[in-house]
């Protein structure tokens, strides 16, 4: 199984918006779709990201020690 990884920089936390043009819309993806989001691809936010086909969720990740 492979990821979906976006790099884009968004706000911390991403706005829906910001999800919307890293990955599409929740209803394009469908439900059940899961993500990775490396804020600016700098590896200090991630956010683990899901669609339940009509909104998005995201998890601020927590960088293991």
């Amino acid at each position: 199984m492979i990821t979906k990884v976006a790099t884009d920089d968004t706000a911390n936390p991403p706005a829906e918006s910001e999800l919307i043009t890293a990955f599409g819309t929740a209803a394009t993806v469908g439900a059940g779709f899961v993500a990775l989001l490396d804020d600016a691809g700098a590896g200090t936010a991630v956010y683990l990201v899901a669609s339940d086909g009509t909104n998005w969720w995201h998890a601020l990740m927590t960088k293991a020690v």
